[in-house]
């Protein structure tokens, strides 16, 4: 999203970047509607090409993280969660940031015009403003989901399955779409005096009117922030009770290995990763308002004061800022989550054929564990439990000399879990 101010026209904001000495638009106004001529020339060459590699550097980096949050989530099992499905659809949504709409907005600022038609241009906003409230929707989404899961961890996987999480990011995408794409095409948008500022085939901006300000910014913004915030004042308080609750009872359970012990032992460990995951989600959804609520603010104002002039350089600042958070998510990935942490370091190292061939070897040993099961304790399978780690040659030697059905499902169940 873009924005800047025309003071010539009530209810009129115009979202949009144009270059000028410091490579963004001048917010100025005149009784024609358009950009006022002051004189400023275009960045020199030097300045040119120090905004292409700085923000050429952000584009890559946006791109680069995105396809490893990807990457990682389809390569290693481990990072296949009903969650995990929400944080790739809201990747898609940042490497579409990264790839239909911040070179164009690069482009836009170094040259001064809109090179590329008004069809793509329309279409160039439509994206923008789908990709930032899906990023939105998604983040109110996985709040939504990490409240259940903490909440009603025994229904979790029976109220939030994977067709589930399917449907919502279908709805997700289909809601952002809906508020971008139809309004602006069809011309719902703008007012029909406001349509005759498109004649200018050089300029591209999203020329709105006050409902579409007021609706448009409620629906992407504030209404999901408003849930989103609610959602996890809930958690955290639920947080703070549960971990009281374990820390009691750790007091009070007694080192043997009874069942009720092991029971207890993973639930501690659920609700521990839980409350990593809310963390890491709660830091994503705050550097998110961190980076949208300013533009969000200049946005909602604009139409209603006509006399409001923001400065250029303000303006620029405030969309990039937006942009960047596009780039931030896989660095909180990174440092907040340990998983993600080990997959970004294998795929980084080129390790993506190693991990797909481990992933079949441990295919093939969660294959042989059932055979054990079933006590078929032939030579060849014997010679594959030597090749299985130490820890899994006893449990499964225990379940082909006829232990208990209760160790034997666990053989086979944890052994399938190793595989990250």
């Amino acid at each position: 999203m873009h924005a800047t101010m025309d003071g010539g026209r009530s209810a009129l904001v115009m979202v949009t970047i144009r270059s000028n000495s410091t490579a963004f638009s001048n917010l100025n106004s005149n009784t024609n509607g358009t950009n006022a001529d002051t004189g400023a020339t275009l960045p020199g060459y030097t300045q040119r090409i120090i905004i292409g590699i700085l923000l050429g550097n952000i584009i890559f980096l946006t791109v680069f993280g995105n396809c490893l949050v990807i990457s990682a989530v389809v390569c290693f099992r481990r990072l296949r969660s009903v969650t995990n499905y929400f944080v790739v659809s809201l990747a898609v949504a940042d490497m579409t940031v990264a790839v239909f709409v911040m070179p164009y907005s690069l482009l836009f600022e170094i040259y001064g015009e809109w090179r590329f038609g008004w069809v793509f241009c329309y279409f160039w906003i439509s994206c923008d403003v789908t990709c930032c409230t899906a990023s939105i929707l998604h983040l109110c989404v996985i709040s939504l989901d990490r409240y259940l899961a903490i909440t009603g961890p025994l229904s979790y996987h029976r109220r939030m399955s994977k067709l589930r999480a399917v449907t919502m990011i279908v709805g997700v995408w289909i809601c952002s779409i809906a508020i971008s794409f139809l309004p602006i095409f069809l011309g719902w948008f703008a007012d029909h005096s406001q349509m005759d500022l498109y004649t200018d085939s050089a300029n591209c901006g999203l020329y709105v009117n006050k409902i579409y300000a007021v609706i448009s910014s409620a629906m992407s913004f504030y209404i999901p922030l408003v849930v989103m915030l609610c959602v996890y004042f809930k958690i955290f308080r639920i947080a703070q009770s549960q971990a009281r609750e374990i820390h009691r009872l750790e007091k009070s359970v007694d080192f043997s290995s009874g069942p009720n012990d092991l029971r207890f032992g993973r639930k501690s460990r659920k609700f521990k990763k839980d409350i990593k995951a809310i963390r890491t989600l709660g830091t994503l959804m705050g550097l998110f308002c961190v980076s949208w609520l300013p533009f969000f603010l200049m946005y909602l104002i604009m139409p209603f004061c006509s006399s409001c002039n923001f400065p250029a350089t303000l303006v620029s600042a405030i969309t990039w800022l937006g942009y960047i958070n596009s780039s931030i998510n896989p660095c909180i990935y990174t440092l907040l989550n340990r998983d993600f942490r080990i997959a970004f370091r294998k795929l980084v190292t080129c390790n993506a054929l190693v991990n797909a061939l481990q992933s079949e070897h441990s295919s093939n040993q969660a294959a042989l564990g059932k055979s054990a099961i079933k006590g078929d304790s032939s030579i060849e399978e014997r010679q594959n439990l030597r090749d299985m780690s130490p820890h899994l040659v006893i449990r499964a030697k225990s379940n082909i000399n006829g232990h208990s059905s209760h160790i034997r499902k666990n053989v086979a169940f944890e052994h399938a879990d190793t595989d990250i």
